[in-house]
């Protein structure tokens, strides 16, 4: 069990050392992020953790029925993944690869969600 819980650390500290990893409430609060996302972004943590993932998200999409039924899925645990446009900081449009992925606890209930994405770099 130890050596399990030692390579399961290890495989965290590897994912969260290359990609940018996020956690979210069931609400898509924003819970804990690393510092890869925040480099993505441009926030400090202090910026947005609480904040909802909207404030990453342009203002047509936020408002859309799509962007509910998004959160909605996710905290019912369906996971998504794909190329999403996102808005920084400085309001630039970038876009990333993300995986969303809900979390479940023993009982098998979506307890949080997890992104991990990258950015697309343009060319």
């Amino acid at each position: 069990m130890q050596r399990s819980t030692s390579e399961t650390e290890s495989t965290m500290l590897a994912v969260n050392s290359t990609l940018a990893v996020a956690e979210y409430g069931l609400d898509g609060t924003m819970a804990k992020m690393n510092g890869n996302f925040l480099e993505i972004y441009g926030y400090s943590q202090e910026d947005i953790l609480g904040e909802h993932h909207r404030i990453l998200v342009a203002k047509e999409e936020k408002a859309s029925e799509e962007y509910r039924q998004f959160w909605k899925d996710l905290s019912s645990g369906y996971p998504k993944k794909g190329v999403f446009k996102r808005i920084n900081r400085k309001g630039e449009v970038i876009s990333v690869f993300s995986n969303f992925s809900p979390i479940r606890n023993r009982a098998g209930e979506t307890v949080k969600i997890m992104e991990i994405t990258y950015q697309l770099k343009s060319d």
